[in-house]
């Protein structure tokens, strides 16, 4: 259980504990999109449960970038550690969240507990207008107006994105989803620019 915060050296007055180092995954990054944009990523080892340090280093790397450029932090979903590690460094959350029951739960969650640590907040939805599926749709959009959470998009439900994005294919290469990409990172861009103008 372990999150590698220390605490415990600092209160064990007999000193009986001793630290070390042990291999908890990878950083890598690179460019791409013909280097106009650069990416670090982290990649824990498989059966390693403690990610936060791991996080911690590769924020340690992002300190190196020049603060004029955006960059963009992705985690995993729900509430855990490491969704809070990335979360406090940020100046905006933008939420993803899938209209079936479970996502919703999660999705009502996560804003709960992203909202605590006073950052803008705004949402995707995804596999939207999935046939069948309304009540599920109605009930995001409806929280979001409550909270006054901005939706800044909904990515249809598609086999054929999924049979895409499962081949290593990326979907704003493909014609149909562009401009939906495209409206959704405005949409961000001026809702987070804001966070500079208080």
């Amino acid at each position: 259980m372990c999150h590698g915060c220390g605490g415990c050296f600092a209160v064990c007055e007999a000193n009986a504990l001793v630290p070390s180092n042990r291999l908890l995954g990878r950083i890598y990054e690179g460019h791409c999109l013909e280097r106009q944009a650069y990416f670090l990523g982290g990649e824990t080892r498989i059966g390693e449960v403690m990610t936060p340090p791991l996080l911690r280093a590769m924020l340690d790397v992002l300190k190196k970038v020049p603060k004029e450029c955006d960059v963009l932090l992705d985690c995993p979903p729900g509430v855990s550690c490491p969704v809070v590690t990335v979360a406090r460094q940020v100046d905006g959350i933008v939420l993803v969240v899938d209209p079936t029951p479970f996502g919703f739960s999660d999705f009502t969650l996560a804003s709960e507990g992203m909202r605590k640590l006073g950052k803008r907040m705004g949402c995707v939805i995804n596999r939207a207008y999935m046939p069948g599926n309304e009540r599920g749709e109605e009930k995001v959009l409806a929280f979001c107006a409550q909270e006054g959470l901005p939706v800044f998009g909904m990515i249809p439900f598609s086999k054929e994105a999924a049979l895409r994005t499962s081949e290593g294919k990326l979907l704003v290469d493909q014609e149909s989803f562009r401009g939906l990409f495209t409206d959704v990172a405005k949409g961000m861009i001026e809702y987070f620019s804001e966070v500079g103008r208080g």
